[in-house]
């Protein structure tokens, strides 16, 4: 056994419910389980460029790599010139699913599934070549391309063989070998394989089973034998072993083994006239004749150990269905009657449908409960389905995105607390930072909003994208200010020329900013130093108290969050890299965004291997001079790391990734939560910083958009462009930028 050893394996609850939510309570119709037709059997639809060029049908909650016998191939080029689209060029680098991610064929399916194969240019990739027996390959064969600098994932490495041997280290060896992560040629691990290419030519990459475990254990787990319906069931991924096809074979040097979940085909989906069912235990057969329910350890196992579907088993199912009311599509499943010796189980939280104009508030029982998935047993709103009440049909609740919302600021729990202010706002509109109050706090400063605990951005959703179109509450976030901190924020951003501020260039400031916007500020800060100074003069240590200092620094931050940056908008090209353009590559199909000049005339020339992109013209600009001062206003300084946990900078530093796996690029906050989940993973590289932009004042909303079938992110900020976008496979994430 040489390849990858950590096929998934669902349990048999794993299908039917959320890590059997410990949550109950469907209830719904009056017929008998036996009355309902079955769930049909998902269908994976392959596409290539936008278009089906394939499909196979799955049984329900197995896998894809069953589904095909043990045996994935390449895509065939005759196959996708017949569904109207070119004959691809370049190498294939394998099959991804709708969220961008390499396709985990071993993963069970419950519904409709697009799998889409992806190509790329010949000098972008290194052939890796896999000796030795394997389970199945992932890329089609033992021959795959991979994208240069990057490690292969986990989903495209090829699976073990059972044959009583278990890889501890593989070595890997030749030019295309990515030095820097695999400096002595071996790997214990076939996803830590990095490749990389040489400039001046290709490079291949041959992987060779190198150490192996000793004490390997053979388990089986028969398939298609017995009686009955157990004559026609398997266990999940039993093609994936490389072996004996209906039988599951696992090499193991562990002592014990969970019991792989029963996959039981339905005869004829159509007949509601018999009981539906699976098995939910597995039977040492020859042997001991312990019977271990699946997704349980089976203890103390030997070489040889064979195990058998344990007939007197049987899990009764039934169907849940979702009326999505004219939204999107949503598949009905399979639940599982496995609580209370058979008589319930637990419905699993779909995924939310979507429709034009409208918020999804949720799933609705028979009797108009919204369905609360994480209610209590007794609850008439959980989500328990009971056996002899089956016939359930949950419907979408809508809500249209016009209708009026209740915003709630609600103050922290302390004595002399600010009283709650609501605000009405449009569903489909931005609820606007204006619209908030001024509220103050002696000893604190107000940094921000916060909705169920997570930072608020005014302008990233809609409102009645915030709480599914309900109303909801917005609570401050009160910094508690413990020294003199006012120095720290006259300098952030000086405004004149003072005792605090020697040595800083107070005029390059101003011309970072509108004469109006400035003059206001400039207004407000001579107020608050001429205040500072009062204080300090009339204290005991030269220094204002905490209290006076969270006011002061209050009032100032109010007035700089209202400055206005200076932009070169109506210049196409910028020097000074303000004007962000976007450009496309028709042989690529991905936007790429860009404020550097010489880098836009690159891309853009036809005679070099790098050009070929069209220029769209000026997507936004950022602030003037941000490149210049992003070490004073998007981050803190030495003189102003006191303001650092109460204070958030009027810049924002943007910088650009780029995932060599799937040649897509990300434009994110530097810091942010994206960005510190997009840096330590190997697949993505951080390529710098991209631009600057205002972090409270920018009028131009730039939206980020995202294709799970092409795996591509756009930038766009129009209105019409992101509606028929959604209508082609697109998804709004949410405000990226606040351009000029």
């Amino acid at each position: 056994m040489t390849g990858n050893n950590k096929v998934w394996r669902a349990s048999l609850a794993g299908l039917a419910s959320v890590a059997m939510l410990a949550t109950m309570g469907v209830v719904a119709g009056t017929a008998n389980a036996a009355t309902t037709p079955d769930v049909a059997d998902p269908k994976v639809t392959f596409v290539y460029n936008g278009k089906t060029y394939g499909t196979q049908e799955v049984t329900y909650g197995d896998s894809l790599v069953d589904a095909l016998a043990g045996i994935v191939k390449t895509p065939s080029d005759a196959d996708i010139v017949a569904s109207g689209s070119a004959a691809p060029s370049g190498k294939f680098i394998g099959y991804y699913g709708e969220d961008g991610q390499p396709f985990d064929f071993t993963a069970p399916l419950t519904a409709n599934t697009k799998v889409v194969a992806k190509y790329a240019d010949d000098v972008d990739v290194v052939a890796v070549t896999f000796e030795g027996d394997y389970g199945f390959y992932p890329l089609g064969d033992a021959t795959g391309y991979v994208l240069k600098g990057s490690t292969l994932d986990a989903r495209q490495a090829p699976t073990d063989k059972a044959d009583g041997q278990l890889t501890t280290a593989w070595s890997v060896e030749g030019a295309g070998v990515d030095t820097t992560k695999i400096a002595d040629g071996t790997v214990d691990a076939l996803d830590k394989i990095a490749v990389t290419r040489p400039k001046d030519g290709a490079a291949t990459v041959t992987v060779k089973a190198k150490e192996f475990a000793s004490d390997v254990k053979t388990l089986r787990f028969n398939g298609k034998s017995g009686t009955g319906l157990a004559s026609t069931s398997y266990a999940l991924n039993a093609y994936a072993d490389g072996a004996n096809d209906d039988d599951l074979l696992v090499d193991t040097t562990a002592n014990s083994y969970a019991a792989p979940t029963i996959i039981t085909p339905t005869a004829d989906p159509t007949d509601s006239t018999k009981d539906k069912v699976t098995f939910g235990a597995w039977i040492n057969e020859p042997g001991t004749k312990h019977s271990t329910k699946v997704g349980e350890d089976i203890a103390n196992v030997k070489d040889g150990d064979t195990f058998e579907i344990d007939e007197a088993s049987v899990v009764k199912y039934v169907v849940v269905k979702f009326d999505s009311k004219g939204g999107t599509s949503v598949a009905g499943e399979r639940v599982l009657m496995d609580q209370g010796n058979g008589t319930y189980g637990f419905a699993k939280e779909p995924t939310a449908p979507t429709k034009d104009g409208y918020v999804f508030k949720g799933w609705a029982n028979p009797s108009g409960k919204i369905i609360d998935w994480t209610a209590s047993s007794d609850a008439d709103n959980s989500p328990r389905v009971n056996y002899t009440k089956s016939a359930i049909t949950l419907t979408a609740q809508w809500q249209a995105t016009t209708s009026e919302l209740k915003v709630t600021f609600r103050d922290a729990d302390y004595d002399g607390k600010n009283a709650d202010v609501a605000v009405k706002v449009n569903g489909n509109d931005f609820l606007s930072e204006d619209q908030a109050p001024s509220w103050t706090r002696d000893g604190y400063v107000l940094k921000g909003w916060t909705y169920n605990g997570n930072d608020f951005d005014f302008d990233a959703q809609v409102a009645s994208d915030v709480n599914s179109g309900n109303d909801f509450v917005l609570t401050p976030v009160w910094i508690k200010v413990e020294a003199d901190i006012v120095p720290a924020a006259l300098k952030y951003v000086p405004a004149e020329s003072n005792k605090y501020t020697t040595g800083l260039n107070v005029d390059g400031y101003k011309a970072l900013f509108t004469a109006d916007s400035w003059k206001t500020y400039s207004a407000a800060y001579t107020n608050v130093r001429k205040e500072y100074d009062q204080a300090v003069f009339a204290s005991q240590d030269g220094k204002a108290s905490a209290e006076t200092a969270a006011k002061l620094v209050s009032e100032l931050k109010d007035a700089w969050e209202k400055l206005v940056f200076e932009h070169n908008g109506g210049q196409d090209v910028t020097l000074d890299g303000t004007a962000v353009h976007r450009l496309f590559s028709p042989t690529q199909g991905e936007h790429f965004y860009s404020a550097d000049p010489a880098e836009i005339l690159m891309l853009t020339q036809k005679l070099t291997t790098d050009g070929g992109w069209n220029d769209e013209g000026v997507l936004f600009y950022t602030a003037k001079k941000g490149d210049q001062y992003a070490d004073a206003l998007a981050s803190f300084t030495e003189d102003t790391k006191a303001l650092k946990d109460v204070v958030t900078p009027i810049l924002t530093d943007y910088v650009r990734f780029f995932n060599p796996s799937t040649g897509d690029h990300v434009w994110t906050v530097e810091g942010g939560d994206e960005y510190n989940a997009l840096k330590p993973q190997d697949s993505w590289n951080e390529e710098g910083a991209a631009f600057y932009a205002p972090t409270f004042t920018g009028t131009t909303k730039v939206n980020r958009l995202y294709n799970g079938e092409l795996n591509r992110h756009l930038l766009s900020v129009s209105a019409s462009e992101q509606a028929t976008l959604q209508g082609t496979g697109w998804t709004v994430e949410g405000l990226a930028v606040k351009g000029i």
